[in-house]
């Protein structure tokens, strides 16, 4: 009995980190306006998580997020070809 008491609160603080971080990667797509049509998990570990995600549109998009314990970073695959035309 000793032992499933101290496990809940672990249990609960995990489960509170995972929501936070799924509210900051939704946060993310909606800044960069992306509705996701299917999110990966590339990686989870030193204090980020990787995402790879696809977005509904007519044309295809990709964005690749990062996520810390703080924030969400987007990097938009396609979107730095123009920057040299600039």
């Amino acid at each position: 009995m000793r032992r499933a008491l101290i496990l809940i609160p672990a249990l609960l603080i995990s489960i509170v980190e995972a929501r936070a971080d799924h509210h900051l990667l939704e946060r993310a797509l909606q800044e960069s306006r992306c509705i996701p049509k299917e999110v990966r998990q590339v990686t989870n570990g030193n204090m980020r998580t990787i995402y790879e995600v696809e977005c509904r549109q007519a044309k295809k998009r990709y964005l690749t997020v990062i996520c810390s314990p703080v924030r969400c970073i987007v990097d938009a695959h396609g979107d730095h070809d123009d920057e040299d035309n600039r």
